[in-house]
């Protein structure tokens, strides 16, 4: 499953606190920590597995039991529009097996939006 996740950082309390174990690491969790779910890593070692950057402070993905960031898993994952290649966050709009942001889903004949966003209709349009 993928899961979209934001990291909830805390402070290990002192004496009488149970022992947690940075997932990561394995070493003793001290002072602050991430906890995401119900692991918890030391902020220096919560990290994107793929590029390596920082995951404390930002949003990341979960995915196979690794943590991804944002610009990674859409780079590896993300679906991309078959109109202009962007991937593709938010609303999408798919047919005929393709996919597309709302506003790359034009009439390639007259180039006019097919997807009306307000009323979330299908746009019709005669030929003559």
């Amino acid at each position: 499953m993928d899961t979209n996740l934001k990291p909830l950082i805390m402070t290990m309390g002192g004496r009488g606190a149970m022992t947690i174990h940075c997932l990561r690491c394995r070493e003793v969790c001290k002072g602050e920590v991430v906890r995401v779910q119900n692991v918890h890593f030391h902020v220096k070692c919560f990290t994107c597995q793929v590029c390596g950057c920082d995951l404390a402070r930002s949003g990341f993905f979960q995915k196979g039991g690794e943590y991804i960031c944002t610009e990674d898993y859409q780079r590896l994952y993300g679906t991309k529009c078959d109109s202009c290649g962007d991937f593709i966050t938010g609303e999408v709009v798919s047919a005929l097996g393709r996919t597309y942001h709302p506003k790359c889903f034009v009439c390639s004949m007259l180039n006019d939006l097919l997807y009306w966003e307000a009323g979330r209709h299908l746009i019709s349009v005669e030929l003559n």
